[in-house]
C-alpha cells in the first residue's frame, strides 16, 4: 500500500472513521452559492447532496456537489471560491 494512503487510513481509524464512513469538507462558497433570484443553496441541501450520494465512491460525491452548484447558480457567477474535499473510507 501507498504510504500515503496509509498513512490517511491511519489518520481516518484515528479519529474513528469506519468503512463506508464519508468525511465532507467543503467552504462557505458552496452553500452560500446564489441563484438568479439571489437566493443561496444553503446547507441543507448539500447536506441532502451528500446523503443521496454516500454510497457512491468519493468522487461521485464530489462531482454531485458541483453538480448541484452549477443547477443551482443557473449561469449566476458565483462571487466566491468553492472548495470541496471528500474522504471516503474504503
Amino acid at each position: 500500500m501507498n504510504k500515503r494512503v496509509n498513512a490517511l487510513s491511519n489518520f481516518l481509524q484515528c479519529l474513528g472513521i469506519k468503512k463506508g464512513d464519508v468525511v465532507v469538507m467543503i467552504s462557505d462558497g458552496l452553500p452560500e452559492q446564489p441563484n438568479s433570484y439571489d437566493e443561496i443553496l444553503d446547507y441543507q441541501k448539500v447536506e441532502h447532496c451528500v446523503r443521496k450520494n454516500s454510497k457512491k465512491d468519493a468522487e461521485s460525491i464530489k462531482n454531485a456537489l458541483v453538480d448541484l452548484s452549477i443547477e443551482w447558480a443557473n449561469g449566476v457567477m458565483n462571487p466566491d471560491d468553492i472548495t470541496i474535499v471528500v474522504l471516503k473510507r474504503t
